[in-house]
């Protein structure tokens, strides 16, 4: 089977993949591998969906996120509660990883109550098994990073692996239009600072681990 309709584009099923989906994946695989240099557009849901796969799975240290709310769906596609996606975000943790986000608006949890999304609700699950080696921090992002990125005609969201990879969101309709680079350390690390600096403020943690639900 070499495809099928778009809309039923899976990014771990190569069944669903036209030729041009599987030059796609292959070539993020590639680029990774690699640590190419080179910007890779990014214009689906599932290519976004993907690269977190990838992010959460070749990050050694820390993923730093920018994000509106960490949607659970977009369009009807599973985002932050993909199965897939969770798997590598637990692995992360247990290995002693870091998740670090920063959120511009409201966390996407049901009921409004952050242990109940999908990456914390795995995190949790992990303390009460005794196997969480690392952390995840979900913080409002500060009001002066926001000003500032706007000021700056800047106000976009991003995620980093490792200050070594990035993407880069560019643009805010649903299609979550970006692009991303697996080889520019410069620029990975200068979206890293700009977190830590304006945007991330661990005093301000939503989600304080709970082992005893």
């Amino acid at each position: 089977m070499t495809g099928t309709m778009l809309d039923q584009l899976n990014p771990f099923d190569s069944a669903t993949w036209s030729e041009e989906e599987k030059r796609y994946f292959q070539g993020i695989d590639q680029a990774m591998r690699d640590g190419a240099n080179v910007i890779i557009s990014n214009g689906k849901v599932e290519h976004a969906v993907y690269l977190l796969y990838k992010f959460f799975g070749g990050a050694k240290e820390t993923i730093r996120l920018f994000s509106g709310s960490l949607r659970r769906t977009v369009n009807g596609v599973a985002v932050f509660e993909h199965p897939e996606v969770l798997a590598k975000a637990k692995a992360l943790l247990q290995r002693g990883g870091g998740i670090k986000v920063a959120i511009q608006g409201d966390l996407d949890a049901p009921d409004g109550v952050p242990s109940k999304h999908p990456l914390v609700a795995m995190r949790d699950e992990l303390a009460r098994a005794g196997q969480l080696k690392g952390h995840l921090t979900i913080c409002p992002a500060k009001k002066e990073g926001i000003k500032f990125l706007q000021e700056n005609d800047f106000l976009h969201h991003w995620q980093v692996m490792d200050k070594q990879a990035y993407r880069l969101e560019t643009d805010d309709n649903e299609d979550i239009k970006a692009h991303v680079n697996f080889g520019d350390a410069d620029t990975a690390d200068a979206f890293a600072d700009v977190f830590d600096r304006w945007l991330f403020d661990p005093s301000q943690n939503l989600v304080p681990v709970q082992t005893n639900r």
